[in-house]
């Protein structure tokens, strides 16, 4: 499947919820912003695990290892709950933009005789 943007992902997916009591939907078409991540992914879970999250992003951003891209998912979760979703989709963004951090140059400069 095509890599989409977090823009073209938003716009699929505009109205994010969080969970209502005890995770209950109130329709059965509602989604977290996890869940829009997973469904731009033709897979399923509306309201995905923290597990589940992880291994999407994971699959979306081929740079990202498990202990970042479960930071990344939980939170994702955490600030969709809250219903700070800009900070959730940021955070998405975040994601789906990571890279790994630069190599550690191995050029040394020239030692100067004292």
């Amino acid at each position: 499947m095509p890599l989409m943007t977090i823009a073209d992902i938003r716009a699929r997916y505009p109205h994010p919820k969080a969970p209502t009591g005890r995770g209950l939907l109130t329709a059965p078409t509602d989604y977290c912003i996890g869940g829009a991540l997973c469904l731009s992914q033709g897979r399923g879970g509306r309201f995905p695990s923290c597990a589940y999250l992880t291994r999407v992003l994971m699959a979306m951003q081929p740079a990202l290892r498990w202990p970042e891209a479960d930071r990344f998912a939980q939170a994702i979760i955490a600030y969709n709950d809250a219903g700070d979703f800009e900070a959730a989709w940021q955070r998405a963004a975040d994601a789906l933009s990571y890279g790994p951090p630069p190599a550690r140059s191995t050029h040394h400069a020239p030692v100067r005789p004292v």
